[in-house]
């Protein structure tokens, strides 16, 4: 995973997060890509949606 700052259709690969195999080191992933986005840039909030597998994570099991 990558935090990448993309200007048009121009992308920039700002820093190298990591990598997951589980769903688990995933969700860890996501976080800390969330604490590292630009000071100012704000999140979409989705709330409680519900949300589903990803289609490879039964094939990782």
């Amino acid at each position: 995973m990558q935090v990448e700052d993309q200007t048009g259709r121009t992308a920039t690969s700002v820093e190298h997060i990591g990598s997951a195999n589980t769903d688990a080191e995933l969700t860890l992933l996501l976080r800390s890509a969330k604490q590292r986005l630009h000071p100012g840039q704000q999140a979409f909030d989705f709330g409680d949606l519900e949300q589903e597998p990803h289609p490879w994570s039964e094939s990782l099991t």
